[in-house]
């Protein structure tokens, strides 16, 4: 209460605050029976209502797979990795195969692959989640982009099941008029090998030899988004025989994610990108916009 509040309560008021005399013992004579009564009512409702909620509501939620512990959801994990370094790499349990690490703007030292089979592979089979992931990544090209090609900087997958984020040339909207843009892709196939793929790619890119950009891909039921530079970024969207906006073919993949090439294993990693890419973040599960936009500014202060 203020002290103008104070100043304005009356002497009637005050005398109406005081708190009641105590009880006393003829007081409790008089109300004992009807007091006893009301708490035995009430212990003998608390025991109608603990068995039924034992006994009955538990026994058919565990039927139908409601609040059993057993069926608790996943934990959320995060994976994160610098790429600074060859020690680094190691240290973080990843391969690096071959390729070299150099200065890559405002995120710092990254890993850059400019011949076949160089590649950073981080063996963590199971993690990836095609249900719903984020992917976050810094981007600085070494040369201009070429027409006809494609940079693959985030892999985890086979030709089956994958999750790639990647530059991509697009020439299938406008063949007159063909460009690069990210794109990520989450696809898969069941047992009667329909496909199951959703897309999202960015708006047209032309970036230039050592420009830096911050790049987030998330996707689960709330759809499937693309973000450049903390903000969002989609010219378009597709999702073929999807459920709810995503590939659900299978939940996890095991084979190691790969970095800066189109292929986990050395020999069949023929598309190296000539980028450094540093500061890699993946989750199981999918960043709001607000996550991403905050994660950015983590990595950039100067965008505050």
């Amino acid at each position: 209460m203020q002290e103008n509040e104070k100043s304005s309560i009356t002497e009637e008021e005050k005398q109406d605050s005081v708190p009641p005399k105590k009880i006393g013992f003829d007081s409790l004579v008089r109300v004992g029976p009807l007091l006893g009564a009301a708490i035995g009512f009430c212990t003998l409702l608390f025991t109608i209502h603990t068995f039924i909620h034992t006994f009955m509501i538990h026994d058919g939620e565990k039927e139908n797979g409601g609040a059993n512990l057993t069926n608790t959801p996943p934990k959320e994990h995060s994976f994160s990795s610098t790429l600074a370094s060859k020690d680094s790499v190691k240290d973080e349990g990843g391969t690096v195969h071959d390729g070299a690490f150099q200065p890559g703007g405002e995120c710092g030292s990254g890993f850059v692959s400019r011949e076949n089979g160089e590649v950073i592979t981080f063996p963590i089979g199971g993690f990836t989640n095609m249900k719903a992931g984020t992917v976050e990544l810094c981007v600085t090209l070494k040369q201009k982009l070429v027409d006809k090609e494609d940079y693959f900087l985030f892999m985890v997958g086979d030709d089956f099941h994958a999750v790639i984020l990647q530059i991509s040339w697009n020439d299938k909207d406008d063949p007159k008029k063909p460009f690069h843009s990210v794109r990520l892709r989450v696809k898969a196939r069941d047992i009667t090998e329909t496909k199951k793929n959703a897309r999202v790619r960015s708006s047209k890119i032309d970036w230039q030899p050592e420009e830096h950009h911050h790049i987030a891909a998330t996707w689960g039921e709330a759809g499937i988004y693309m973000y450049i530079d903390g903000k969002l970024d989609i010219a378009a969207q597709s999702q073929e025989n999807s459920e709810k906006n995503v590939a659900t073919g299978r939940e996890n993949l095991d084979t190691p994610l790969v970095i800066n090439n189109n292929h986990h294993d050395p020999e069949l990693a023929v598309e190296p990108t000539n980028c450094v890419v540093s500061n890699l973040r993946i989750h199981n599960f999918q960043k709001s916009h607000e996550q991403v936009k905050e994660s950015y500014e983590k990595l950039h202060p100067i965008a505050r």
